[in-house]
């Protein structure tokens, strides 16, 4: 009888250390009713295998692989639509940024040549200020020691060599250019007229 319960454990115990032995106890002490996972599992399962016979549980795994393979051909064909797509849109934005670069390296050209002409108008106006400032201190300098033409003229006198009174407002006009060219001298300007 000692033999027999050292049978019955070791054969317990054999039992117990089986791998396969764990996992169908573990399954059938688990609760189906809390195991949301476990009951779509078995759900999906119960759609393709319909009867209970050893043919249908030999070839249950290709039926388990072919099911998935063409769940993953779904999946590829769906998601090869949504990569074109996106392939698409990625050519449209490198397209579009392109355009982009085009336009700032356009803007920036534009910019550049812009910057140089407003500076080139800003020399220029400067300049133009410039002369058209010297050229009003020439006419006044011109009108100060300067004779005008009908001055020049009265000055020489007419054919019958009779005096009129713009004579002598010209000969006033002379003595007063002289004397200023006196001061002008006097003051170390006599480079006044290369104004």
């Amino acid at each position: 009888m000692a033999d027999k319960e050292l049978a019955d454990s070791t054969s317990s115990t054999s039992h117990a250390s089986n791998p396969l032995t764990r996992k169908l106890n573990k399954i059938l002490e688990t609760r189906l009713d809390n195991d949301k996972d476990m009951l779509e599992a078995l759900k999906a399962l119960s759609t393709f295998f319909n009867e209970n016979s050893l043919r249908s549980r030999r070839n249950l795994r290709s039926d388990i692989e072919r099911r998935s393979l063409a769940i993953n051909e779904d999946f590829i064909t769906t998601f090869q639509a949504v990569k074109e797509k996106l392939d698409s849109v990625y050519a449209e934005v490198e397209g579009m940024n392109t355009c982009c670069q085009d336009m700032t390296s356009r803007l920036k050209a534009a910019k550049e040549q812009t910057h140089d002409l407003i500076n080139q108008t800003t020399n220029l106006h400067a300049e133009s200020q410039t002369l058209h400032m010297k050229a009003q201190v020439a006419d006044a300098f011109l009108a100060k020691f300067q004779l005008k033409p009908e001055e020049v003229k009265a000055l020489r006198g007419t054919r019958d060599g009779s005096i009129h009174l713009d004579f002598f407002q010209a000969l006033e006009k002379v003595k007063k250019i002289h004397n200023d060219c006196k001061v002008l001298l006097r003051t170390n300007q006599q480079t006044a007229g290369y104004v």
